[in-house]
């Protein structure tokens, strides 16, 4: 299972991209705002009208991407429309929650995964770092995501591998609270 928890900060994941294990091939998602703007849409990626709520889920060519907020708290969709004046589809938008919330992807054959998620405050509010576990692993640590990125490349990323069992992987995010950035 992968899962991916924030805590008390909130969090814009704008993107993810899974590279398949054996299939050579990739899945890049952008996060968008519900009402499917076209100069939000990402070109070449596929793009998720994501709506506020506790929990949203889609599915693309078997491979299922769930979002869940932190236990009463929702998720919400963000915006920032100045990065669209400079192109910058992937990073102008994103999801967020106060409270934290968790990534769980399906449907991955058995084996190792690489998985790419792009993180850019697109609010006006300091960024704060995150780290990456999957299971009690911390794959990434201290990731300071990009503020208002003008350009799809300035944002900030993390790579790390997953190793999927029974379909399934979990990594967590969790907020970094020391004054990290």
């Amino acid at each position: 299972m992968f899962s991916v928890q924030y805590s008390a900060f909130s969090l814009g994941v704008l993107a993810v991209v899974v590279v398949l294990s054996g299939r050579a091939a990739e899945l890049r998602v952008d996060l968008n705002p519900p009402d499917r703007r076209g100069d939000a849409l990402t070109p070449h990626w596929e793009n998720w009208a994501c709506k506020e709520g506790s929990a949203i889920t889609n599915t693309f060519g078997g491979i299922t991407v769930t979002f869940r907020a932190a236990p009463g708290m929702i998720l919400k969709p963000v915006l920032y429309k100045g990065a669209l004046d400079y192109g910058a589809h992937m990073a102008a938008d994103g999801i967020i929650s106060t409270e934290g919330f968790e990534m769980v992807i399906g449907g991955l054959a058995p084996g190792k995964h690489s998985v790419v998620t792009y993180h850019n405050e697109v609010r006006d509010v300091r960024p704060a770092a995150l780290k990456i576990l999957v299971g009690d692993r911390i794959k990434v640590e201290r990731l300071l995501p990009s503020k208002r990125a003008t350009n799809d490349y300035e944002v900030a990323s993390a790579f790390f591998e997953v190793d999927a069992t029974d379909g399934k992987c979990q990594p967590d995010y969790q907020w970094v609270r020391d004054g990290y950035g």
